[in-house]
């Protein structure tokens, strides 16, 4: 990989869609980094990491961590949706693999356990989206909610 950033983007966008497994040699051959210098480093991240939680001073994906942590299950289908999300190619797609994470997830258990405002209004809006896309199976207006709110919910998943 070259420094120059059109050749980066270049070589991005040359990669997109390729098999990770064949990828990731080049990839790791790309960054390679000295075998003795992984202990200082490992060593300099943990430290960090120390420091930024002592701090008691979290950013917001520090505050999402928190409290969808991977010992939650709303936690692990947060991860799996952020993973999944960026290989899917369509939107029909899309919309099931959101649906099928977010809506039948316990969010209200989350509701306000935060000091996070941030944290809060995130899990209001997962407990929204989780409604309004379960509002499918409740008739007309059921439907039309669901129709309504899927590309919405669909984009703030992407920008998420």
């Amino acid at each position: 990989m070259n420094g120059n950033l059109e050749d980066i983007r270049a070589e991005i966008l040359e990669a997109k869609g390729t098999d990770e497994d064949l990828h990731l040699d080049k990839l790791i051959e790309a960054v390679a980094y000295p075998a003795e210098a992984r202990p200082a480093a490992s060593q300099a991240a943990a430290n960090l990491i120390g420091e930024i939680r002592s701090s008691g001073n979290l950013g917001r994906m520090d505050a999402v961590l928190a409290e969808y942590g991977l010992k939650t299950d709303e936690g692990i289908a947060l991860l799996r949706l952020a993973e999944a999300l960026i290989r899917v190619p369509d939107a029909a797609t899309a919309d099931a693999l959101i649906a099928d994470k977010i809506a039948h997830a316990d969010w209200a258990k989350h509701k306000g356990n935060s000091n996070s405002a941030f944290v809060n209004i995130l899990t209001r809006l997962l407990m929204s989206a989780a409604w309004c896309l379960r509002s499918g199976d409740g008739g007309p207006v059921g439907r039309a909610i669901n129709v309504l709110s899927t590309p919405i919910i669909r984009f703030g998943s992407r920008r998420a």
